[in-house]
Formats: C-alpha cells, sequence, structure tokens
C-alpha cells in the first residue's frame, strides 16, 4: 500500500481498509477522515467531522461498504455514505 505525503499530511489516529481492500479511510489529528486509494494512495475524499476541535478515535467501512462511521473524540459517531473511487473531490 502507497500512501503519499499529501494524502495523509496530519497524523493518523485510526485507520480501516474497505472489504474489497480498495479504499483506506484514516482518521487525522485535523479533524477529517481521508478516503484513499490503496493501490495508487491517491486521495478519493476528504471527510470532515461537524463538531469542531474534534478527531476521530475510530473509523470503519460498514459491512455492505456503503457507509464509512467515525467514533468521535466528543463521544458522538459520523455517518458518511461512501465515496467513489476516481471522484475525487
Amino acid at each position: 500500500m502507497i500512501l503519499s505525503n499529501s494524502s495523509m499530511a496530519s497524523r493518523v489516529i485510526c485507520f480501516a481498509l474497505s472489504s474489497d481492500a480498495q479504499l483506506f479511510a484514516g482518521g487525522l489529528w485535523d479533524g477529517t477522515v481521508k478516503v484513499v486509494e490503496t493501490a495508487t494512495g491517491n486521495l478519493v475524499k476528504t471527510l470532515t467531522l461537524t463538531s469542531s476541535g474534534s478527531w476521530a478515535n475510530s473509523v470503519a467501512f460498514s459491512w455492505e461498504d456503503q457507509l464509512i462511521a467515525a467514533g468521535i473524540s466528543n463521544s458522538t459517531i459520523q455517518l458518511w455514505l461512501k465515496p467513489r473511487r476516481g471522484n475525487q473531490e
């Protein structure tokens, strides 16, 4: 797996792989969850936590790979639809 410095510029706290191992989601200290392609390290999408000053303590893909969940430092959970590869935002 290749992760470029620009994809994960902040310190990674936690991470998860999609069930097909095509995507890597990393929770960072800067209050984001970055989703990258595992084969290339290319950034697919940056997901921003809605709670200011918080960070993700844990991340997970749902069993059917449709959602990404983050356990947040303020004792909440945030969900996103899994971004599609090749649709960088």
